[in-house]
């Protein structure tokens, strides 16, 4: 079946992106390539029904497949890894950019944006990795986080190498335990 505007054509990248994320780049071509506000109203309309989500973007592909041209692309961003170390809920785990599972990949683009791309020192505190990664996959809410009075989650980038297209940020795990004054791996 042909796109009711074929002649707008949105690039995705290739096993990464939100349900929103590609809601608003349909919507911005849309936009740029002179579709009217109450063609776009509508389309958004049809997308709010469809039911997809970050875990199946396939009824929303199937959407907006109706009414525009997708086409999947590797962008030049390099491949960014994160790995964890020192112990704690994620060690020894690593984060893919382009893994094929696109909350991972986000979600590694995430900490690579949120330590200034792997700046060395760049630090981070708050509750484990792995309550984080529940809230995440929605299994907790942020009201069902424990912390234990007086200890604090602290996450520094330790070394940060750079192969060609990819950056590797290695990402060291330690406790912050005010009642016993000191910091402390696991």
């Amino acid at each position: 079946m042909e796109p009711k505007y074929p002649h707008i054509v949105v690039e995705v990248p290739i096993g990464g992106i939100s349900a929103y994320d590609l809601i608003v780049q349909v919507e911005t071509a849309m936009h740029r390539d002179g579709a009217d506000r109450s063609t776009i109203s509508r389309f958004l309309s049809e997308m709010s029904q469809s039911g997809g989500s970050d875990n199946d973007l396939g009824p929303l592909l199937a959407t907006v497949t109706k009414w525009v041209t997708i086409r999947e692309k590797r962008f030049d961003k390099p491949r960014i890894l994160i790995e964890f170390y020192g112990g704690g809920d994620w060690d020894g785990k690593t984060l893919d950019s382009h893994s094929s599972d696109p909350r991972e990949a986000q979600i590694a683009f995430h900490y690579y944006d949120f330590t200034r791309n792997g700046e060395i020192g760049r630090a981070f505190h708050g509750v484990s990795m792995g309550q984080f990664e529940r809230m995440v996959r929605g299994e907790i809410t942020s009201s069902d986080l424990k912390f234990e009075p007086g200890k604090s989650h602290k996450y520094t980038v330790m070394e940060r190498l750079d192969e060609g297209d990819e950056v590797l940020v290695r990402i060291k795990y330690s406790v912050r335990d005010a009642n016993k004054g000191k910091e402390t791996e696991s």
